[in-house]
C-alpha cells in the first residue's frame, strides 16, 4: 500500500528531485549517478494532476549530513507563492528537514496541515479514479 501526495504536475518532478537531494546532495553526485528522484509519481488519467507515490514501507528519507536543502527551500517557496501552503508551514518543513541531517525525516509525518486534502490513501486514490480499469481486450 501507499500514500499519494498530489501536487501541480509541472512541479512534481522537481519536488521529487528536491527530496532526493536531501538523501544525496548535488556535490556528492558524480556523472555515473543516475537516480534523480526518490519516489515514483503518477498522473491522474482524467485530470492530469500528479502525485508522489510514498510506499508505506518507505516514508522515512535519510538526510545526508551535508545536505543544504536549497532545492527543497526553492520548492517550498513556490508552494507558498502558489498559496499551496503557508510561510510558517514551509519554514517548519524546511527546519524539520535540516534538523534531520545525519538522520532521517518521515515524509508523511511532516505534511503541512494545508496539504491534508491533497494526501490520499490507496483506497481514496482508487475511488478518485487514479487507477483506471485496464481496457478490455
Amino acid at each position: 500500500m501507499a500514500t499519494y501526495i498530489m501536487a501541480n504536475p509541472q512541479l512534481i518532478l522537481e519536488f521529487n528531485r528536491s527530496l532526493m537531494r536531501l538523501l544525496r546532495p548535488d556535490h556528492l553526485r558524480d556523472e555515473s549517478y543516475v537516480t534523480d528522484t526518490i519516489y515514483k509519481s503518477i498522473t491522474h488519467p482524467d485530470t492530469g494532476y500528479a502525485a508522489l507515490v510514498v510506499p508505506d514501507n518507505f516514508t522515512r528519507v535519510n538526510v545526508h549530513p551535508e545536505a543544504d536543502g536549497s532545492r527543497l527551500r526553492d520548492m517550498l517557496d513556490i508552494f507558498v507563492a502558489d498559496a499551496g501552503m503557508t510561510q510558517q508551514e514551509s519554514d517548519d518543513l524546511f527546519d524539520a528537514a535540516m534538523t534531520a541531517k545525519g538522520g532521517s525525516i518521515d515524509i508523511l509525518e511532516n505534511i503541512p496541515a494545508s496539504w491534508g486534502p491533497y494526501v490520499l490513501t490507496q483506497a481514496e486514490a482508487e475511488a478518485a479514479g487514479w487507477f483506471p480499469d485496464p481496457p478490455e481486450v
